[in-house]
């Protein structure tokens, strides 16, 4: 009897032990990276699809035209691939050869992506439609009636591109177009096709501060979701749409610049899998709530981009659903290096910081302790 009763004890103990400690699982994690922008969005295209009829073709120079394009990337089952505006871009040109695409749709005028680039696209044999307008709010349109309303519409900002980022594959997966607005009032054009057309669903992404109520007032049946930041926007995002998105894979890219995520876009929409934006040194807290609430559903963590707009720390702490960058180490009042606490090599001095400000001090892991 006392030997079951020490059995039952010990059991217990050990169990509170566990149950008390942070011990954190790990997803898998991948990055996807090249050069530079254009050869990031061609790994992207080469890591997600084997053969394509059709690929989308966009600026890496300017984002306001090609917001939009995911969505119509998804229509087409379609890598979205970038290229310079005056000549077609090396990788790019690669990328149409090997995925072997019988047509392309370039999104944006002339003067974002040159008629010499639909020669050279033409030259690949190749068939080549442009969806564009005189402005980017009107090119939004012009895809917006390629994608369809009937399932609804997204309105975002024509004046940044991280909301429309955020909500870039929920949107494709809804087969949802992603409207450009000003922040004052829709633009005519675009006011006359949504009241022309039926639909029973739309979307407000961002606050007050970059769409007004006066935009949301012309819209069917809408909701608004935003929040303090472009950081904490994408979380509401995450949010709201949790149980619908498949957590199975989640996409990771810097919300300081758009190459990435625009790239990344199609195959999330594709695979209905959330775009977690990051600022390249640290993760958002509420998404990183995000992050620690669905982290036993998520299986891989793709990162996009190297490390100079994603780095380590962040792709670790998404990876292992802890804000690592906010976690103390120790600093010697010598040396290059941060510690842990209890580093043999640590000496006496002690100045306590967090990794990610030791970083961007220029301090490096030290590599016995390996904080």
């Amino acid at each position: 009897m006392k030997k079951r009763i020490s059995i039952t004890t010990l059991f217990l103990a050990f169990f509170l032990l566990v149950a008390n400690s942070n011990v954190y699982a790990k997803s898998n994690s991948k990055r996807i990276a090249g050069m530079n922008k254009y050869d990031t969005s061609a790994a992207i295209a080469e890591y997600g699809w084997e053969k394509s009829e059709f690929a989308i073709v966009a600026s890496g120079e300017g984002f306001a035209d090609a917001l939009s394009a995911a969505p119509l990337a998804k229509k087409f089952n379609a890598p979205i691939i970038l290229t310079e505006g005056k000549s077609l871009n090396p990788n790019a040109k690669k990328q149409l050869e090997r995925l072997q695409v019988k047509k392309v749709i370039i999104v944006g005028g002339w003067a974002v992506i040159s008629n010499n680039i639909e020669d050279q696209i033409k030259d690949l044999e190749i068939d080549v439609r442009r969806i564009y307008g005189i402005s980017k709010y009107d090119t939004s349109l012009e895809v917006a009636k390629e994608v369809g309303i009937k399932n609804g519409v997204v309105v975002t900002s024509g004046m940044g591109f991280s909301d429309a980022l955020s909500i870039a594959s929920i949107a494709a997966n809804k087969k949802m177009p992603i409207v450009l607005t000003p922040k004052a009032d829709l633009p005519d054009n675009i006011k006359v096709f949504l009241n022309s057309t039926i639909y029973n669903k739309s979307y407000v992404i961002g606050g007050n501060a970059v769409i007004s109520n006066t935009v949301q007032k012309n819209l069917k049946n809408p909701k608004r979701i935003f929040g303090l930041d472009k950081y904490d926007t994408n979380a509401a995002i995450l949010k709201e749409f949790s149980n619908q998105f498949n957590l199975d894979k989640i996409y990771v890219a810097a919300g300081t610049n758009y190459p990435d995520a625009l790239s990344v876009s199609a195959l999330a929409g594709i695979t209905n899998s959330p775009i977690v934006l990051v600022d390249g040194q640290s993760v958002n807290s509420n998404v990183m709530n995000f992050i620690q609430s669905n982290h036993p559903k998520i299986n891989d963590v793709i990162i996009t981009g190297g490390t100079a707009v994603v780095n380590d720390i962040v792709a670790k702490s998404v990876e292992e659903g802890r804000n690592i960058g906010l976690e103390t180490v120790y600093l010697s009042a010598e040396g290059s290096k941060f510690h842990r606490y209890t580093c043999p090599t640590l000496k006496e001095t002690k100045i306590s910081i967090n990794i990610s400000t030791a970083i961007s001090k220029g301090y490096g892991p030290c590599k016995v302790c390996k904080p």
